[in-house]
């Protein structure tokens, strides 16, 4: 009798162990993803800053560039995140970014055509789009619900605004390219 209690107390025991085990490899591996998005994020906003630097010193095609990589890592998290607040707020930064994205293109399309309105047919084509883009993020920030306290929210307070003056920008940059 004191053989089979013994085995019992092993089993429990190797079963509790492997079970500590098991949840320790899974919170490792969770904070392994936690640190890989928070790269993830940290690179987003690096190409941010840079087309925002590119767009500083008059360089609307290396501003395009870095802001259409941003736009790609934006959709990346939308995929990788588990939160469905979160995949959309990533899907409205993605829009955003692909606004910018395209009116500097059309931008940089504009002073290659010589600068002078109206504008090449492709430049008043992307401008369209952009401005699509900027009522697909805008849409994306206003449907999220901003009573519950969460990193999503932090992010549309972030990027609402910006969301909103773009469109403003971009319906001046069709006015000032005569593109109607």
């Amino acid at each position: 009798m004191k053989t089979r209690t013994i085995h019992r107390i092993n089993r429990r025991f190797v079963w509790i162990t492997s079970l500590f085990l098991l949840l320790h490899l899974l919170s490792l591996f969770n904070t392994k993803l936690h640190a890989q998005l928070v790269g993830e994020q940290a690179e987003l906003e690096r190409l941010e800053t840079q087309a925002t630097n590119a767009m500083a010193i008059g360089d609307p095609h290396g501003a395009a560039l870095s802001i259409g990589k941003a736009a790609m890592m934006s959709a990346i998290l939308a995929k990788k995140d588990f939160d469905r607040t979160l995949k959309s707020v990533y899907s409205g930064t993605e829009a955003l970014f692909r606004t910018q994205e395209n009116a500097y293109r059309a931008i940089a399309l504009f002073e290659q055509a010589g600068g002078q309105a109206p504008a090449p047919t492709g430049a008043c084509q992307l401008l369209t789009l952009a401005k699509h883009h900027s009522v697909t993020a805008k849409k994306i920030f206003s449907n999220i619900d901003s009573t519950e306290p969460s990193k999503a929210i932090s992010i549309v307070q972030q990027y609402m605004p910006q969301a909103q003056e773009w469109l403003g920008i971009v319906q001046e940059l069709q006015a000032d390219f005569a593109c109607f």
